[in-house]
């Protein structure tokens, strides 16, 4: 037998004379053999309720030599700890496996801390019975929080409470899975199946274990304070202006935004920063995006009353948390800068279009051309018919590129703001519902309901004995690490597309 490590909870050297009531684990790979005690049981019981768990029993602990006990009426575990209490210090005074005594010098005592291993959910481990990994201190983690109650909802309207919201949301769900194909980009029906499926999911994990854990609250904590947001704004949208007042304002900046834009294309129309643009193609272009300008602000006259249905409800929707404000408003500049989408449409694929053709034209001058397979290039001879009428295109087509280029980068500018804008947006709305507020309240003044790390260091003012002696001391990680295993699960951070990506979908001309 090689070396024996003893898990000790420090709450023992505060009980009367009991026996130790745990199990051992055997690790063949390092000759080391583990045992852990979780509790313990007085002497004082009767012989019938120790008959019950004499499987569990490992030995015993007392203060001084306490009072004797016969043994002989429980039937022990193979491995028997005779351990001594005496004010702070826990000593090992002897030690029996398969009923042969053990040197004490192959032994050590590790006292841990019972109430943060029992109630910090961050110890736990769904896989410690792996037997390639031991981690003692998950092992007892898990074991403990098994044993004992971790404040668990008993109320037996509980469950009828729980299973009515599961019911009720479990409608809804389905309601808008059904809808979602006709309003698949809105932002507000994909926050709101958001926000139900987030509410099943705390639903589900509130009945399954009965208790609130710390991705459940952080969760909650952040419905609450969305909520508690949404009223301020509410309430102070009302003082400041009415909503037909707040709606005037709001038509008459897009018109005032509008109005820019108009003047930004006229000034496109003439020699923008002193460039010299092709005047036939730049007036072309420019009269049909102040035409297209005029099309949809006679659209946004027409559907007016619609807009302010969906202003009403952005500031009456209050109620149910800013983030829905926010997906609103989203939704609202989705609306109002669609016409920047469509010219930038425009713009871009007459840009796509040159490019292509300037880049297919460019073999002309290396005597190639493209083969159907991809990525292939062959050479070709061209005849002086098929080399004048390429090199008059690729003129013509080079030539006019400095005027489609100015139109597309002016409003793929546009486009890109509105797509920042937007992804600012909806980073806004992920942020309110991941807030770790439960769990830094926790972290900074019950740090034992946070407690991650486990800090070994040799017990001082032990009396002298032959074994090794340790204090398991639990301590918190960092404040971002504890975050980070406390993000509700259900919860995705908005769809990123890599900058390098979009540089080159912007150089090509793809749309973005």
């Amino acid at each position: 037998m090689g070396t024996l490590l003893v898990f000790v909870p420090n709450t023992i050297v505060h009980e009367p004379p009991s026996f130790l009531l745990g199990f051992s684990k055997e690790d063949p790979r390092f000759d080391c053999r583990s045992v852990y005690v979780l509790g313990t049981q007085p002497f004082e019981k009767s012989c019938d309720s120790l008959q019950s768990i004499s499987d569990q029993i490992v030995g015993t602990c007392s203060s001084k030599l306490g009072k004797s006990f016969k043994v002989s009426k429980i039937d022990p575990q193979d491995i028997w700890l005779t351990i001594r209490c005496l004010e702070k210090d826990i000593t090992l005074q002897n030690c029996v496996i398969s009923k042969k005594p053990q040197p004490l010098n192959s032994c050590i005592v590790i006292k841990y801390d019972l109430h943060s291993l029992m109630k910090s959910e961050l110890f736990l481990c769904p896989d410690f019975k792996n037997k390639h990994e031991i981690d003692h201190f998950k092992i007892i983690a898990n074991n403990l929080q098994i044993k004992h109650d971790r404040d668990f909802i008993s109320s037996k309207y509980y469950d009828f409470y729980i299973n009515t919201i599961l019911v009720i949301f479990a409608l809804i769900h389905i309601v808008l899975d059904k809808g979602s194909f006709i309003l698949q980009y809105s932002t507000l029906i994909s926050h709101l199946k958001s926000y139900v499926y987030s509410i099943l999911w705390a639903g589900e994990t509130c009945k399954k274990k009965r208790y609130i854990n710390l991705k459940v609250g952080n969760y909650l904590m952040s419905m609450v304070l969305d909520i508690l947001a949404g009223f301020i704004v509410y309430f102070m949208l009302n003082r400041w202006k009415s909503a037909d007042e707040m709606f005037d304002s709001l038509s008459l900046s897009t018109k005032v935004v509008i109005d820019s834009i108009n003047d930004l294309v006229k000034s496109l129309m003439g020699s923008p920063a002193g460039l010299k643009l092709n005047q036939p193609l730049s007036n072309l272009l420019g009269s049909l995006v102040l035409y297209y300008l005029e099309i949809w602000w006679a659209f946004l006259s027409l559907v007016r009353p619609i807009l302010e249905l969906a202003f009403l409800i952005l500031i009456k929707i209050g109620f149910l948390g800013f983030t829905f404000q926010i997906a609103v408003f989203s939704d609202i500049l989705a609306i109002v800068s669609f016409h920047v989408y469509c010219i930038y449409i425009y713009a871009a694929r007459l840009y796509e279009i040159q490019a292509k053709g300037l880049y297919s034209l460019s073999r002309l001058v290396l005597g190639r051309k493209r083969n159907p397979e991809p990525g292939k290039v062959d050479s070709c001879p061209y005849s002086t018919e098929e080399l004048l009428i390429g090199t008059i295109s690729f003129a013509v087509l080079l030539f006019l590129l400095p005027t489609t280029l100015v139109y597309y980068v002016v409003f793929t500018g546009m486009r890109l703001g509105v797509i920042v804008i937007s992804g600012l947006l909806n980073y806004t709305i992920y942020f309110i519902q991941t807030m770790p507020v439960y769990t830094t309240v926790l972290w900074l003044f019950f740090p034992c309901y946070t407690a991650t790390i486990v800090k070994l260091t040799p017990s001082t003012g032990t009396l002298n004995t032959e074994h090794g002696s340790l204090i398991a001391k639990s301590t918190n990680a960092s404040w971002l690490e504890t975050i980070k295993k406390c993000v509700p699960d259900v919860l995705k951070p908005p769809h990123t597309v890599p900058i390098g990506q979009t540089m080159w979908k912007v150089a090509s001309g793809k749309l973005i």
